[in-house]
């Protein structure tokens, strides 16, 4: 049986429980494999979290994550968008809010964490990574990254692949929205940006979420 007909079974059977119905035309995801190493995913985890917590305190944290990205020689690891917000103005705090969900699925794909790629954001969410305030070094963070394997990460991407198309369908028809026990839209698209760029080889802002 091919991979990608287990998957989307998969797929199928947890949103089937969860109240979805996906269409049966939707296209099964491309041949992948994962775009990078622990060291390099590590990387950009970092470089997301410095991000995120910028996104959410501009005023009080803005020359503490400056500091600390250049530090810790993370600053390459931004994408240009990021580069633009971190270190010329905070226009863009909005939009990166929502980053916390790429993060969340670039940890969840490290090995970081075990919670469901469906599950809400853990409260302590933040305390995976090292504390900007506190100018923690980086050096243990990445020896705990372990990139799970590629159809671990293809069987949740193809999830959310589906989930979004199903909440999409429903968007489109004015239909409400049932699963509230599922992230929003938006939260989903997020992760599964994280996912697709994990198994890609496009730069972040290229990513494309096409359904």
């Amino acid at each position: 049986m091919s991979i990608f007909v287990e998957v989307r079974g998969r797929s199928l059977d947890i949103l089937s429980s969860h109240g979805y119905q996906v269409s049966p035309t939707l296209p099964f995801l491309g041949d992948c494999e994962i775009r990078g190493d622990s060291d390099s995913i590590g990387g950009r985890l970092l470089g997301l979290h410095a991000v995120v917590a910028l996104a959410f305190g501009w005023d009080e944290r803005k020359n503490a994550i400056r500091t600390w990205l250049k530090n810790e020689q993370l600053s390459h690891y931004l994408s240009p968008l990021e580069s633009k917000f971190v270190f010329n103005s905070g226009g863009l705090a909005g939009s990166m809010r929502w980053r916390v969900e790429a993060l969340f699925a670039l940890a969840w794909a490290s090995n970081l964490t075990q919670v469901s790629i469906l599950d809400p954001l853990p409260d302590d969410f933040v305390s995976l990574f090292p504390s900007i305030s506190k100018s923690e070094s980086t050096t243990e963070f990445r020896q705990r990254v372990r990139l799970r394997s590629t159809d671990d990460i293809l069987r949740e991407l193809d999830l959310l692949y589906c989930l979004a198309s199903a909440k999409t369908e429903l968007h489109i028809c004015g239909q409400i929205d049932q699963g509230n026990s599922t992230p929003t839209l938006l939260s989903v698209q997020q992760r599964r940006h994280a996912l697709e760029w994990i198994l890609s080889e496009v730069e972040w802002e290229e990513v494309l979420l096409d359904t």
